[in-house]
């Protein structure tokens, strides 16, 4: 087939009732995903502190959001991720794998708000970002004899990055009893803090 007929069909395709459905669909998707991830994040942020909302979205990545991934069956991420391009929430999604490590970054994502979004209320480094922790879910999905640490994300004024990477069982467990030593350590001293101003 030629590359002139490609695009005919491919751009006849995305015009369809059921292509237009489907990309509402992830589209809706998407966002509720994202507000009820971030919602429950951020709160838990405000109590826990950064490194205890670290903790609980690590542990989270193979339990909760692996379920949300049935239904994909067995897509490949990389035409995931150019499925939710399309809907325009995102873009420039890429996702690089060197051994072990993941680099997952988001060029520019419709949550973030520029100068009065979401991404204002957080830290330049803050808690896993909620779609990271999607296509880590897909990470995990993929290699269940390995476990998946997210690592805090990298938040801009339009965008994130994210690195993620896959652990053995053990190594998996001494990093989050680590995290753990470290959301108690915050925990304590924002206590602390508390006290001093009251």
């Amino acid at each position: 087939m030629s590359d002139q007929l490609i695009n005919k069909v491919s751009h006849g395709l995305m015009r369809s009732p059921l292509y237009r459905e489907q990309n509402e669909l992830m589209r809706k998707l998407a966002c509720m995903l994202h507000g009820a991830f971030f919602g429950t994040l951020y709160e838990l942020r405000k109590e826990k502190g950064l490194f205890g909302v670290w903790e609980y979205a690590t542990k989270g990545i193979s339990h909760i959001l692996a379920g949300y991934l049935t239904p994909l069956g067995d897509a490949k991420i990389e035409d995931i991720l150019l499925d939710l391009e399309k809907t325009g929430v995102y873009q420039g999604l890429e996702l690089k794998h060197e051994g072990n490590k993941f680099t997952f970054k988001i060029g520019k994502c419709s949550f973030a708000g520029g100068k009065e979004g979401v991404h204002k209320q957080l830290s330049p480094l803050d808690m896993p970002c909620p779609f990271a922790l999607f296509v880590g879910g897909y990470i995990a999905r993929k290699n269940p004899s390995k476990r998946l640490y997210a690592y805090p994300s990298i938040y801009a004024e339009e965008g994130t990055t994210t690195e993620m990477e896959l652990l053995t069982p053990r190594e998996y467990e001494q990093k989050t009893r680590k995290l753990a030593e470290m959301a108690e350590v915050e925990k304590e001293a924002s206590e602390r803090l508390y006290k001093v101003k009251a």
